[in-house]
């Protein structure tokens, strides 16, 4: 039994290293920018921050709080590909430890857990998302965070404190991710 939870471990542990090293290899691999961000950074640049939670035009949208921090990561470190790209990549991080989590919730057995973390770790369009200056490496997170938080949030037990606080995250949400709608 204690042989086989060992093997469960290192096997997750080689998952998670891989998924770590696939997204820093497409990081540095994919080091340039596309028509696609570069009609988004060409809005970020044109635009005030407060300017950025109105329509960015140049055929884009994305969460105003996204875009703000893209812009400020922009002014502080530059608007080079590597810089830029940081958030989606560090995005793409969390998401491999909050799909880990989720897949303990929702499988029982090892093997399939295992499965579905290799499946997330070698996913072709998450790994892209994790080196595109878009929204969607956070958009992912905030779908993995969403289903974390309510799976089991019971509304009526929640004391007025976590009521106010669950209505500003709430609130929150659409502001970092537009997808969390969904979820909302």
């Amino acid at each position: 039994m204690l042989k086989t939870k060992n093997i469960h471990y290192w096997i997750l542990g080689f998952v998670f290293v891989l998924a770590f090293l696939l997204r820093v290899l497409v990081f540095f691999y994919h080091d340039s920018f596309e028509d696609d961000e570069c009609r988004l950074l060409y809005a970020i640049l044109d635009k005030s921050y407060l300017e950025l939670f109105l329509p960015l035009g140049y055929a884009q949208s994305a969460p105003p709080l996204f875009i703000i921090l893209e812009k400020l990561f922009g002014n502080l470190l530059g608007f080079e590909p590597k810089y830029l790209k940081l958030i989606p990549l560090f995005c793409s991080f969390s998401s491999i430890i909050l799909f880990y989590k989720l897949s303990t919730k929702f499988f029982i057995q090892k093997h399939s857990i295992i499965i579905a973390n290799i499946i997330f770790a070698i996913n072709l369009k998450i790994l892209y998302f994790s080196s595109v200056i878009k929204q969607y490496s956070n958009d992912v997170l905030i779908a993995l965070l969403c289903c974390l938080i309510f799976y089991k949030l019971s509304i009526p037990n929640l004391s007025k404190k976590k009521l106010i606080l669950l209505s500003i995250f709430l609130i929150m949400l659409p502001l970092i991710s537009l997808p969390s709608l969904f979820f909302i």
